[in-house]
């Protein structure tokens, strides 16, 4: 296997001694503890224990929550599905991998790298993932010893009639509506089955390492009625906003809350046509589904009698903005854009709530102690957790690192307990107060008075090849499309 050069690995996963295995019992500690890792695409921190909406609800995520340890402030690596996902599954930093944003691929760049679930593999454990795990599966390995994706059998589709689909017609990605078909039936639910269905098969045959995928609440917004009905929409509420919240943001963060290809801008049509509340409706509904689902795998767990032997990791790949800022999507290097929940739970884990920011990155590593495996032979960033496990209020120096590259505009931001920083490819920034900002409504950035925290909060950032690498063709990309435009060539960007 190719080594990774150390000159480019900006975090060390350092091998702690595990005082957390003196935690479980003497059973647990005789067998392999099992794994269940929950993704959910696209969920940012609406969750009831996030306090991220004020009205959502989701019972079960918030149970799990209560069982184990809570992240309060849990970061994405990057905030597009391809570039997070690769940096949880690979263990790798974006700043060492490269992949940045969703036209990456790691294969490519590093044909044998050892992924979690390879790892886990290699050490003996059944290795079986159901639904979205990764973004594109041709741009990683034959990591699986069984694989179920719901979406290649469109039986399992599940949509509204057309008469109930709303959403923003000329627009490829925003529709939404409710659907009459129930939870285990709808597309979510088959993969939530299935995953169940490995779970009573192999228990008894060897230690499991199972990966379930929910594609919700990703666009479209389709859900069961009753969950439409859970969020009237004359009681509704909507992000905090400022009207004028972009007026301090540079230019290039600016074209990062408008996607500047799509005129008008998504939220300018929101507004106009009335339907800011009926898309806040949808997402919400489809948060109450997935967290239905996300019942019933705890259920099944506990009836499995597994529930004891397993660590359960629930995670949402990056954030999605409703609004706030004037933005539809994720891309973006906000907090309601890198912001996600990440819980652990499972045997010798103490409920608790961390408040220090941590990283997706950092579950790799905390899984390898968790389950007393090897240590990655590659190198891996990140760093475990357990420290946090055994105390939430365990001192953490390690800031939340975040990058994204849309392919003409480039973002890198760190988020300190107090601080968030932006740096963008032009060296344009944004300086956030969070102990008096949790909106990020005022940038400090040009104010004199923070000049040396600035500089303090950007040497965290790691300056490695694949970093001055994407920034450098980002920039020329943007140049020459400037450019094409200018002359009349060029086409809008996307």
């Amino acid at each position: 296997m190719s080594q990774l050069p150390k000159s480019l690995l900006v975090f060390t996963f350092i091998a702690l001694s595990s005082s957390f295995a003196e935690t479980v019992t003497e059973a647990q500690a005789t067998e392999k503890s099992n794994v269940l890792f929950i993704a959910i695409d696209d969920l940012n921190d609406w969750i009831g224990a996030l306090n991220g909406h004020p009205q959502v609800r989701t019972p079960n995520i918030d149970a799990l929550a209560a069982r184990g340890v809570l992240f309060k402030n849990a970061y994405c690596a990057a905030s597009a599905c391809m570039p997070s996902r690769t940096a949880v599954l690979s263990g790798l930093s974006p700043a060492n991998s490269g992949a940045l944003g969703n036209h990456a691929n790691f294969k490519k760049r590093f044909p044998d790298h050892q992924t979690i679930l390879t790892h886990f593999r290699e050490d003996g454990y059944w290795v079986a993932g159901g639904g979205k795990i990764h973004h594109d599966r041709k741009k990683f390995y034959d990591e699986w010893e069984a694989e179920y994706d719901v979406w290649r059998d469109p039986t399992n589709w599940t949509a509204p009639s057309d008469e109930e689909k709303d959403g923003l017609e000329e627009s490829k990605f925003f529709f939404w509506g409710p659907y009459d078909t129930d939870d285990l039936d709808a597309m979510d639910g088959v993969t939530a089955q299935w995953i169940v269905e490995q779970l009573n098969e192999k228990k008894d045959e060897q230690p499991l390492f199972l990966a379930c995928g929910f594609r919700k609440p990703h666009l479209p917004w389709y859900a069961p009625r009753k969950y439409f009905e859970k969020y009237p929409l004359e009681t509704l509420e909507i992000p905090h906003y400022l009207e004028n919240d972009l007026d301090d943001v540079p230019e290039t963060g600016k074209r990062f809350a408008h996607l500047d290809y799509e005129q008008p801008s998504v939220h300018r049509r929101m507004v106009e046509r009335g339907k800011w509340k009926k898309a806040i409706q949808a997402y919400l509904a489809t948060i109450s589904h997935i967290d239905a689902l996300i019942g019933y795998l705890m259920e099944e767990l506990e009836k499995s009698g597994q529930a004891e032997n397993t660590y359960v990791v629930l995670w949402g790949d990056h954030g999605w903005h409703l609004g706030d800022k004037e933005h539809w999507k994720k891309f973006t290097c906000w907090e309601r854009g890198a912001h996600v929940p990440l819980i652990i739970a499972g045997p010798g884990i103490e409920p608790g709530v961390v408040d220090a920011p941590v990283s997706l990155l950092d579950i790799y590593p905390t899984l390898i102690e968790l389950c007393q495996l090897p240590e990655h032979p590659q190198g891996i960033d990140g760093h475990s957790l357990v420290p946090l496990l055994e105390n939430p209020a365990t001192e953490w120096p390690y800031p939340a690192i975040s990058f994204y590259d849309n392919y003409f505009d480039y973002a890198e931001t760190v988020r300190t307990k107090r601080w968030r920083y932006i740096r963008y490819a032009d060296g344009t920034e944004e300086l956030y107060d969070h102990s008096v900002d949790s909106d990020e409504f005022n940038n400090l950035a040009d104010d004199p008075q923070y000049a040396e925290l600035k500089v303090e909060l950007a040497a965290y950032i790691p300056q490695t090849e694949a970093t001055a690498e994407t920034r450098t063709s980002t920039k020329k990309r943007r140049l020459e499309n400037a450019k094409e435009k200018a002359d009349g060539k060029g086409e809008a960007e996307g």
